[in-house]
């Protein structure tokens, strides 16, 4: 091309972030600036975090996140905090990932505390879980049925039931405009009866097309 700008180049940051070539998307951020005089900005700065995220490029992404501003002029905003932390969790680095949620200088959103949520699942951190949890709820994400599903699970992994039945993590449904809401095993939903009958011919029509695959498989 006879003239590349910022956003050509951001594209090309984007691409191989997208595909996890983490070298590449860092590579990039450095030729903008030395052959054609380019800056980068906040969103070329992000997708090169986000291949390193991608790659499993962890010390690569963490230098990344600490040099930024002096490498490239750009001041580390809240978008680079959530990757990093995420990047982070998503390789069991959960303690890493709340020392550096510490060091933030504004406030963590949801999507830094739901990444550490997210972690936890993976990796059986039920202490840690409960943490996120509350952030979450601190932050205005408490009453999201999301949060509640994550930490029920995590305790039902940690095999403890009694504290996931006390989290009631709510499935819902939309019928013609009215949402229903169920638990597992829900055994004081309004139209109980129903929903056992409803479930009853379910099974018996699966059972019918069970025995005729079986009989046309003996067939053939």
């Amino acid at each position: 091309m006879s003239e590349r700008n910022d956003y050509v180049w951001a594209t090309m940051v984007g691409a191989f972030a997208v595909h996890g070539m983490a070298d590449e998307a860092v590579a990039c951020l450095d030729k903008m600036a030395s052959e054609d005089g380019v800056r980068s900005d906040g969103v070329a700065v992000l997708s090169a975090l986000s291949a390193c995220a991608h790659a499993g490029r962890v010390e690569d992404g963490l230098v990344l996140l600490r040099d930024m501003r002096r490498r490239y002029g750009v001041a580390p905003g809240h978008e680079h905090y959530s990757c990093t932390v995420d990047m982070l969790c998503r390789v069991g680095r959960l303690n890493d990932a709340v020392a550096l949620i510490e060091t933030m200088p504004m406030p963590p959103l949801a999507s830094v505390w739901g990444s550490v949520l997210s972690g936890c699942r993976m990796y059986g951190n039920v202490v840690l879980a409960e943490v996120a949890a509350a952030e979450l709820g601190k932050v205005g994400a408490g009453d999201d049925e999301g949060v509640y599903v994550q930490l029920s699970n995590i305790y039902l992994d940690a095999n403890r039931k009694d504290d996931a039945r006390q989290v009631a993590a709510y499935s819902a449904v939309e019928v013609e405009g009215v949402v229903s809401s169920f638990v597992a095993d829900d055994q004081a939903h309004l139209r109980l009866v129903k929903i056992w009958e409803v479930l009853g011919l379910l099974a018996d029509q699966m059972g019918r097309e069970w025995d005729d695959e079986e009989t046309l498989a003996v067939v053939s």
